[in-house]
């Protein structure tokens, strides 16, 4: 074989193992910086739009596990997504027996997630915009994506709980009146945003300064 001809082959596969590293580098680099977003919900759209970029998707599914129904359940989603996933539970019994088409096909890529050895997340990746489809290259990058993804949004979950400290009275669990109207906003603005259900309940004392009299500010804050 012509001397000059290996040479040149040899530079392009040390160019193309470059550029995987650096695509590595890159999408390491971004997950870091995820762990600096306290908002848990801001978290989850960051991943999903980091995992539809690395993998040239048109839409992404994140369900999240519950214990209650034993099952995974869609808990937010973006891009071009039909109902039937929307709507669709995953039960974690069948998870295991799924054929391997289940975690990567051409037309979608499912990644199941856990934390603390205990079921956590599934991600599903839909619609390839590259007409050949998925294949393991997007399958790889989008697995070291997700495997960060339940440290990153327990992290945000214990931010928010600490942020709730200060802005709750913990005897009785309710919010300071100034910023429960705040929050009030941002919760009507997430569930217009996600067309989610939100219900309000209010409850007015009116006898409150007579209560005050007969019983112990303590005794009325607990009842």
């Amino acid at each position: 074989m012509d001397s000059s001809k290996l040479v040149f082959e040899k530079k392009d596969l040390l160019l193309f193992q470059n550029v995987e590293l650096v695509e590595l580098i890159d999408i390491y680099k971004k997950i870091i910086s995820f762990t600096f977003e306290w908002d848990s919900t801001k978290v989850k759209e960051l991943f999903i739009d980091e995992i539809m970029t690395a993998t040239f998707a048109k839409g992404c599914v994140i369900y999240l596990f519950e214990e209650e129904s034993d099952q995974f359940n869609c808990d937010i989603y973006k891009g071009d997504v039909e109902t039937e996933y929307l709507d669709q539970k995953i039960s974690k019994k069948v998870l295991d027996n799924y054929p391997p088409e289940f975690y990567l096909s051409s037309d979608q890529i499912n990644i199941p997630l856990r934390f603390e050895d205990s079921p956590y997340a599934i991600i599903k990746i839909l619609k390839p915009i590259i007409k050949e489809g998925f294949s393991k290259k997007e399958f790889n990058k989008a697995f070291y994506i997700c495997e960060y993804f339940p440290q990153v949004l327990e992290n945000a979950k214990k931010i928010e709980m600490l942020q709730r400290y200060t802005i709750k009275d913990e005897k009785i669990n309710a919010y300071f009146w100034d910023l429960f109207k705040d929050f009030v906003k941002k919760e009507i603005h997430k569930s217009l945003r996600y067309e989610r259900k939100l219900s309000i309940i209010g409850i007015e004392l009116e006898n409150l300064e007579e209560l005050k009299k007969k019983h112990k500010d303590q005794d009325i804050n607990e009842r």
